[in-house]
């Protein structure tokens, strides 16, 4: 059906895929892509304009029966690891009827559709792998050596304060007064 609108795929299989999970400050890339192509389609996505719609109409559009994403990996990449590698298996992935229900898909409705399925199941491969865990507990455990940071600085400052008091008072001493 390449001649003819919309264009129907029977099968797309994607085998082997390396997903690379960064972890940072900041959040995860992954996150970052997805947000990035939802800004994308809210924008050129919906409420187009007429000029929009007719330049949609010019090409076609696909309907994709099945797609299946598998034996994948997730590679994480996080500071906490220091340069240590850890692997997940990615989950496999079958979508099936993308356009089907509309007539008819963008290419970046069906990017948006596929992103969004390898987004979920590298979270999830992620999640399995514990790495929420540890950061949680590390950060639990910094915070714990924080406080006591906190009030061991405040017990060196008064002892520190009555140190200087007990100088002041012998050097009064010496003086006579």
């Amino acid at each position: 059906t390449v001649t003819s609108d919309p264009v129907v795929i029977k099968e797309i299989v994607i085998t082997k895929p390396d997903v690379t999970y960064e972890l940072g400050p900041g959040g995860n890339n992954i996150d970052a892509i997805q947000n990035n192509v939802n800004a994308y389609m809210a924008k050129f996505g919906g409420g187009k304009t007429a000029e929009q719609d007719a330049k949609d109409s010019e090409g076609p559009k696909l309907i994709i029966r099945n797609l299946y994403i598998r034996g994948g990996t997730v590679n994480v990449s996080a500071a906490i690891l220091e340069g240590k590698k850890m692997t997940a298996p990615l989950p496999d992935i079958h979508l099936s009827d993308i356009g089907g229900k509309e007539k008819g898909a963008t290419p970046g409705e069906v990017a948006e559709k596929i992103l969004t399925s390898i987004s979920k199941g590298a979270s999830g491969a992620v999640a399995g792998l514990g790495i929420g865990k540890t950061l949680e507990s590390l950060e639990k455990s910094l915070s714990g050596v924080t406080k006591s940071l906190g009030g061991a600085t405040k017990d060196i400052g008064s002892g520190i304060e009555s140190g200087a008091e007990d100088v002041g008072k012998k050097l009064k001493g010496l003086f006579g007064n």
